[in-house]
């Protein structure tokens, strides 16, 4: 079988042949009903053709139907020729027209799409922006003006042992006692003063532990640079904290020690191996008194820690001799307790030359010996704390570029031991960098080099070739400053993006047929919508024939047999005929709120307060003896609508208004508009009512701006919002959703005439403008129908 293939590009414009084809064959078939109006099914297939495809298949469909309306419904007939000026100025104005229409179309689609690009980047950018705070290592918090956090990451609800949903809406003091918070408050002032701060803070924990933090924060403003709340990075320093007072505590001690107590001097003879001279300080620091150890010199040698007994005795005798002595060992005191010394001696010879005596300064290190230990312990923690992050950390010695520590993280990265101590310059005979478009990075643009060189990294993305395989990274880093005895280190965090790069392209592909199965369901509903319009005005337009047949039936047989019926047949005659009359007037309703929803709108500049009062005046006869007091407001703001079908919405809302206050002594009708949104009714049935006209529309709150129950100021400026309020009889509010439904009434036919399509019509209309109706009433007291349409370009309150 031959199988025809389209090319993508041709089939643009071959939509634009098959509606211009359609469209030429319903407008042959529905050439009696147009009367003239041949164009009309055409507007239908240049727009489908430009949404569809663009300016190219608008324009040739332009082009195509106008070609068919000359040659085929243009006089004279069955030729491309025109007779008459009217014809050419017809067919001139339907080319401008759709070319418009297919020029406006084609730059909507292509707006929708550039918005839905840009649309798609910003929540991806927000997706990643909100992934690298909620996986920071430090703790992230934001507040509002109040101090009430707004957000916060599990980094800092962990620091706070709570859960992040108990964190969020509190106020920050309420983490820290009297004292923390008016250093809180302190901090807080300077930052609303437009200042980032960073300031040492102290916080409780749930279970009553302190949490001191480093908080570094800046101020959140909007674009009036007013204050708007605080963002805040805090590192948890608890434990530099605790070591910082713990090494502070040990240096007061030290500086007590020597202050107080001299080191231990001491002079002895080496022949005869006897001590001769020893400062006071020795009883201090071994606990025994000065003349027992010159009674007895090999005391000294016995309280030696028996682990360092024979190599202080050796190193002593063999190096003294020949020069300086210097050497570290600990010494048992009686109490049993352990003291480190630090002995270093010295020779002192005689005239001869020969080294007779000894004499030397012994100092007690005990207290280094344990910072030493402490700092040991300090650096083991920090390793194993590094170890514990899931997050590849790298520490790297300044200018060399030389990794002197990868945590295990790291290691399961480079898929094993991440090699350390090599130059950078060797790093890519093992491993090397390329960025997004797969070119290599040079070696001194690696990310190990540049912050070895003293640059700050601050979400560097590249790709890391491993032996494992290759990985989407994002690096950050710095050079750490010198700080307890450490030298300078530079430090580099890894963040591993591998899945979520390949959860970024499973998503664009998501999300690309998902716009594709919802252009697929639009056009399904659009051509759904299509058919019940014209389902719709077919059966309004086919009854009204029936209709006319029972009337007059009904007539010819009063006239006939008039004086033959008896009172309960010509009641019954009588209500048939009343019937058939009010299904006459709902059929034609029914076709006019159709056609409504057809009709082309012929937008301009329409003067509100004129055109009420010319439908004000239309009622004259039919309200004439009647007390009937009209408050219409003046300056009311130009609005850009159709003014045929804005007559007839005015003049059901005004017809609807006198209908329902006619059982009054005195009718007061109000008619004026809402310059303020703060003036507008605040119950919560009519934002009920409003909402539920919303939904009509298929539009949320903030497609009009209606969040928090305050429209936002764009919608002010772009809509003006009218209002007619009489006081009638009112409705009840539980069954405001019925009112601008078709057939939908609140009052029997016995009390108050119509169809119930009256308002129905009203919301269509309102609606082909771009605005919404709502409503808001009291039984007995009156009733107010809002409405809103597009201000005139220029006419903003």
């Amino acid at each position: 079988m031959l199988k025809l293939k389209i090319d993508s590009r041709s089939r643009p414009y071959g939509v634009a042949v098959f509606t211009v084809a359609v469209s030429f064959m319903l407008t042959l078939a529905l050439k009696p009903l147009l009367q003239g109006s041949i164009f009309g099914v055409f507007f239908g297939a240049v727009a489908v053709s430009a949404w569809y495809g663009g300016l190219g298949p608008g324009l040739l469909a332009s082009l195509l139907s106008a070609i068919l309306s000359v040659y085929f419904f243009l006089p004279p007939a069955f030729s491309l020729t025109l007779s008459g000026l009217a014809a050419i100025v017809r067919l001139s104005m339907f080319l401008v027209v759709t070319m418009t229409i297919a020029s406006l179309t084609a730059e909507l689609q292509t707006a929708k799409k550039r918005v839905e690009v840009m649309l798609s980047k910003l929540k991806l950018s927000e997706e990643r922006y909100r992934h690298l705070l909620d996986t920071a290592s430090e703790g992230i918090l934001t507040i509002d003006t109040l101090g009430r956090t707004d957000y916060v990451n599990q980094r800092m609800a962990e620091m706070l042992s709570y859960s992040r949903e108990e964190i969020l809406g509190q106020y920050v003091f309420e983490f820290a006692d009297e004292v923390a918070r008016g250093q809180i408050v302190e901090h807080l002032e300077r930052v609303k003063q437009g200042k980032s701060d960073r300031a040492h803070l102290r916080f409780r924990r749930r279970d009553g532990c302190e949490l001191w933090a480093l908080v570094s924060s800046s101020s959140i403003k909007d674009d009036t640079g007013s204050f708007k709340g605080a963002f805040a990075a805090i590192a948890d320093i608890t434990e530099l904290k605790q070591t910082s007072e713990a090494l502070r505590e040990s240096e007061e001690r030290f500086r007590q020690v020597t202050d107080n107590i001299s080191d231990v001097f001491w002079v002895a003879d080496l022949a005869k191996r006897e001590l001769l001279y020893v400062s006071p300080a020795y009883e201090k620091i071994w606990g025994r008194s000065c003349e027992s150890l010159q009674a007895n010199f090999i005391e000294s040698l016995e309280s030696i820690h028996p682990e360092d007994r024979d190599r202080v005795q050796a190193k002593f005798f063999q190096t003294v001799l020949q020069g300086q002595y210097d050497e570290e060992f600990r010494i048992l005191r009686p109490d049993g307790s352990v003291r480190w010394v630090r002995d270093r001696g010295f020779p002192i010879k005689n005239k001869q030359g020969e080294t007779h005596r000894a004499a030397g300064v012994i100092e007690d290190i005990t207290e280094r010996k344990q910072v030493e230990s402490e700092l040991k312990n300090q650096q083991k923690w920090l390793e194993e704390m590094l170890n514990f992050l899931p997050s590849p950390i790298l520490l790297v010695e300044p200018e060399t570029a030389k990794v002197t520590f990868a945590n295990i993280a790291a290691n399961v990265m480079a898929g094993g031991e991440f090699p350390k101590n090599r130059p950078a310059e060797k790093y890519h005979t093992i491993y090397y960098c390329t960025d997004a478009s797969g070119e290599r990075i040079p070696d001194d643009r690696m990310p190990g080099v540049r912050v070895a060189r003293g640059e700050h990294l601050d979400g560097f993305e590249f790709n890391w070739h491993t032996p494992g395989g290759i990985r989407s990274i994002v690096a950050f880093g710095d050079t750490l400053p010198a700080m307890h005895g450490h030298p300078p280190t530079s430090a580099l965090l890894f963040q591993d993006i591998t899945k979520l790069k390949i959860a970024e392209v499973e998503i664009r592909r998501f999300n690309e047929n998902l716009e594709a199965a919802v252009k697929e369901r639009t056009l399904q509903l659009q051509a759904v919508n299509s058919e019940l319009e014209s389902f719709c005005y077919s059966v309004s337009h086919d009854l009204r024939a029936p209709l006319r047949h029972i009337s007059g039936f009904v007539e010819l047989l009063l006239k006939r047999n008039n004086s033959n019926l008896d009172e309960t047949s010509h009641r019954y005659l009588n209500t048939i005929a009343h019937t058939a009359k009010q299904a006459g007037i709902l059929v034609d309703d029914l076709l006019a709120f159709s056609r409504m929803g057809r009709a082309e709108m012929h937008c301009m500049a329409v003067n509100m307060e004129l055109l009420i009062k010319e439908v004000k005046h239309e009622f004259e006869p039919e309200t004439n003896g009647r007390d009937i007091q009209w408050q219409i407001q003046p300056n009311l703001p130009l609005v850009n609508g159709d003014i045929s079908m804005l007559r007839l919405a005015l003049r059901n809302l005004i017809e609807n208004a006198l209908k329902y206050t006619r059982t009054q002594p005195q009718t007061i009708i109000e008619i004026g508009y809402v310059s303020d949104y703060c003036k507008l009714p605040s119950s919560e049935l009519t934002w009920a009512a409003l909402a539920d006209n919303l939904k009509y529309y298929n539009l949320d709150k903030e497609s009009v701006g209606l969040k928090s129950k305050i429209p936002n100021p764009q919608y002010q400026e772009d809509m003006a919002i009218f209002s007619i309020r009489d006081n009638g009889v009112g409705f009840d509010m539980r069954y405001v959703h019925k009112l601008f439904g078709v057939f939908q009434r609140l009052h029997s036919e016995q009390e108050f005439e119509g169809t119930g399509i009256g308002l129905a019509n009203v919301r269509r209309i309102i609606y082909r403008h771009g605005g919404e109706t709502w409503a808001q009433g009291t039984v007995g007291v009156g009733a107010t129908f809002y409405f809103s349409l597009p201000r005139l370009q220029g006419e903003v309150e």
